[in-house]
């Protein structure tokens, strides 16, 4: 990967060996962040999405120059140069948010509407969240009231969440 004072950035992909950035699953949106050269740190590789392929997770992105930064003036990473990665935190906060939020409006469906009503697909950003789910028919106005109660007060409670990696 190289960058080129003036030109338009290119896209390029990163593997690296380990990563703290999530990839994209289940409809929940990617991490961003920067891949910061170890030996220039104002040579950094702006993660804006990351995919999985093949059991390997991939950084996509371009190459830019963090004025910020003091610098060596390299242009170029390469196969085995050590960078350090800077998940956007803040971002990564609003998609577990909204993320957990999908499991809180399941729970209120379910209580709500039906039992059997269930989550059919997702789209998790860091601003919103879209939640599709089986109906045989329109939920009506009260019903759909209720799942909003619910969801509110549970997200009042301020209740622990819990995780568990599953295969």
């Amino acid at each position: 990967v190289e960058l080129t004072e003036g030109a338009e950035a290119k896209q390029y992909g990163i593997v690296l060996d380990k990563s703290n950035f999530y990839y994209e699953s289940g409809g929940q949106l990617a991490d961003s962040g920067v891949l910061s050269l170890e030996s220039d740190p104002s040579l950094e590789f702006v993660v804006d999405d990351c995919q999985s392929s093949k059991g390997f997770i991939v950084h996509a992105g371009v190459l830019d120059r963090n004025a910020d930064e003091e610098g060596s003036g390299t242009t170029q990473l390469k196969v085995g140069d050590k960078v350090t990665c800077k998940v956007n935190y803040d971002r990564r906060g609003d998609l577990a948010k909204n993320h957990t939020c999908t499991h809180l409006l399941n729970f209120a469906l379910r209580k709500a509407v039906a039992a059997n009503v269930d989550q059919k697909g997702s789209l998790v950003t860091d601003r919103r969240l879209r939640f599709d789910f089986n109906s045989p028919k329109a939920v009506p106005l009260d019903q759909l009231v209720n799942v909003e109660t619910i969801v509110r007060k549970q997200i009042r409670e301020s209740l622990p969440v819990h995780t568990k990696v599953v295969p």
